[in-house]
């Protein structure tokens, strides 16, 4: 189980598609350990859909300097 602080701050560049992994690095957990937290088909699922709202910047559920225009938006549905 991961922190909700470390996912609020989960960044694009932390994802590993190619092993449907996500990284983080020592220095971005409060026990300064790596963690890999394998991502399933619903996680990318949800990635992909808040991507759109938090670009261009770093990271998927904020946005910097102002609240994420996501917070606006009506839940994600779940299949």
């Amino acid at each position: 189980m991961q922190r909700s602080n470390e996912v609020r701050n989960m960044r694009y560049d932390a994802i590993k598609d190619s092993e449907d992994i996500w990284q983080m690095e020592s220095h971005d957990t409060k026990n300064r350990t790596m963690h890999r937290v394998p991502l399933n088909r619903l996680a990318h699922k949800i990635l992909a859909e808040v991507e759109p709202y938090t670009l261009p910047a770093p990271m998927f559920l904020r946005q910097q300097g102002h609240c994420s225009p996501l917070l606006k938006q009506k839940p994600i549905s779940f299949p």
